[in-house]
């Protein structure tokens, strides 16, 4: 690859790290949002409608996206970070190859 095409790599690597950040910022706001206004008491539901699994399945229901809106954060976060190594890892590898033995 010249010059041009590795920058180009390293520029679309760190570009797609950025995208990945902004999907997780957006997916911890969406967690913050279910922490804040989804977690409804448990006198919520009279007694037939518990009586016939609502709340249990509400909770769990809460408890499933909650655990994924968790993940989802913190893998797009790990995608971004390992996007960026590898951009920094090119950067070094062509420096230390333009510098020779």
């Amino acid at each position: 690859m010249s010059g041009n095409d590795v920058n180009l790599v390293i520029s679309d690597l760190r570009a797609d790290a950025d995208w990945w950040d902004q999907i997780s910022e957006a997916l911890s706001a969406g967690l913050q949002i279910m922490q804040d206004s989804c977690d409804l008491p448990y006198a919520t539901f009279d007694g037939i409608s518990h009586g016939l699994g609502a709340t249990d399945n509400y909770q769990g229901t809460y408890d499933q996206m909650t655990t994924l809106l968790g993940a989802g954060v913190t893998e797009t976060a790990s995608i971004a970070t390992r996007l960026r190594a590898t951009a920094n890892n090119m950067v070094a590898t062509d420096e230390a190859a333009t510098q020779g033995p």
